[in-house]
């Protein structure tokens, strides 16, 4: 699947479910999700789901890989989420992804960041 269209959580979902063929009510039968709490996500009227299952399920539904989701809401994919547990693996990527070494940004004495709790 193309994700040229890395985005916002609504953007995306509505892509996925273009892309994939499926409908709103589809989507939410193959997730477990109300039609009707899902179809305020996408105009914007409610906050999208934030539980871990109802992600995974989503990115299934829609052929998308799951960080793209959790990504998209704020959220570190859990597969992700061993980074900030281990100093050397979160330098190498934050090293990839801001093309800087931030080691000074580091906590001190603990050699890692803070990592909002609501990222976890």
């Amino acid at each position: 699947m193309d994700h040229k269209f890395w985005g916002d959580f609504c953007g995306i979902t509505r892509e996925g479910m273009r892309q994939s063929g499926i409908s709103l009510r589809e989507m939410c039968r193959r997730t477990g999700t109300d039609p009707s709490l899902m179809s305020k996500v996408l105009s914007g009227k409610r906050n999208p789901p934030l539980d871990d299952e109802t992600i995974a399920k989503m990115s299934e539904a829609l052929e998308l890989d799951p960080a793209c989701l959790f990504v998209a809401l704020g959220k570190l994919p859990p597969a992700w989420r061993r980074i900030c547990r281990d100093h050397s693996l979160f330098e190498k990527a934050d090293t990839v992804i801001t093309g800087a070494n931030h080691a000074a940004a580091a906590q001190p004495g603990t050699g890692q960041r803070d990592i909002p709790e609501e990222l976890l």
